[in-house]
């Protein structure tokens, strides 16, 4: 069994300990990775050099208040643990827009002016979380972060058929490794919250999915026309 899989068979674990409602909780969250997985495959498998350059700008709008978005996570959140999650991962993805720009550049690109309107969305939603809903925080990371284990051998496989030099895709490359490790750390606190705030987790997912997906399709019909 690989390392990942033993992990996971770790946190289902724990969820399993408190209870039937833990296990569905995750369940679901798994389901709406595999969904924003299925999703997005049919644009690997058609992508271009044309495409690849407005997903990097587009990534770098995405990403370019996400240490900000983090920290406001950190502060609403509501015991110590999370807090220190939210703050860990603040620090580590604060600068990642940078290399989505630097990957840009290196293919003669430039960042487009203005983010597309779902990642403009997204961020409103984020920002929009409060109160008894600061678990939604923690159920759309948990979509977010895992869905590179999910994608990395097709993502892989796009580099390379677009021929691709390491200058061309720090960004992807990065994400591939961290995300790895920050999708086990998120699962694991979602496995100890499930059992009473599994709703909420799922609430966040699921946004995280239909932002994602919509940001997806309106990028690629948007080169398709």
């Amino acid at each position: 069994m690989r390392f990942h899989d033993a992990r996971r068979a770790e946190w289902m674990g724990s969820a399993i300990d408190h209870g039937l409602e833990s296990r569905r909780a995750l369940e679901r969250l798994d389901g709406i990775v595999a969904a924003m997985a299925d999703a997005v495959t049919p644009f690997l498998e058609s992508m271009t050099p044309e495409r690849y350059r407005d997903i990097l700008s587009v990534c770098y709008h995405y990403t370019r208040a996400s240490g900000a978005q983090l920290e406001r996570a950190a502060e609403l959140a509501p015991d110590e643990e999370l807090r220190a999650f939210f703050v860990a991962m603040a620090d580590e993805e604060r600068d990642h827009f940078r290399l989505a720009e630097a990957d840009l550049a290196a293919m003669g690109g430039v960042v487009r002016e203005s983010p597309i309107e779902s990642v403009v969305r997204f961020a409103d939603y984020w920002n929009g979380i409060a109160g008894s809903r600061a678990f939604e925080f923690l159920g759309a990371t948990y979509v977010l972060e895992n869905l590179a284990g999910r994608l990395r051998e097709a993502a892989l496989s796009t580099l390379a058929v677009l021929g691709l030099g390491r200058r061309q895709c720090r960004f992807v490359a990065t994400h591939l490794e961290a995300d790895a490790e920050h999708g086990l750390v998120v699962a694991e606190l979602c496995a100890r919250h499930a059992h009473d705030q599994g709703p909420a987790m799922i609430a966040g997912g699921e946004a995280a999915l239909w932002y994602w997906r919509e940001g997806a399709q309106s990028l690629f019909a948007a080169r398709a026309r």
